[in-house]
């Protein structure tokens, strides 16, 4: 894989683990992420897939 792309895509999981810590809400960061990659399905997808993985982190393991 792409280094730049695997770089940012550890962003988004830092970015879901925030969200999960500070209880912002996902469906927000879901419509901004999917404004952003507007016609890049595989890349939202993997946005959410990786923004789901610092979620699903920080609720197992901080609350």
């Amino acid at each position: 894989s792409d280094p730049r792309q695997r770089q940012l895509l550890k962003n988004m999981i830092y970015v879901g683990a925030l969200a999960a810590l500070i209880d912002i809400e996902i469906p927000v960061l879901h419509e901004i992420i999917s404004l952003q990659f507007k016609g890049k399905d595989k890349l939202i997808a993997a946005n959410f897939e990786a923004l789901d993985m610092g979620i699903e982190y920080v609720r197992k393991h901080f609350k």
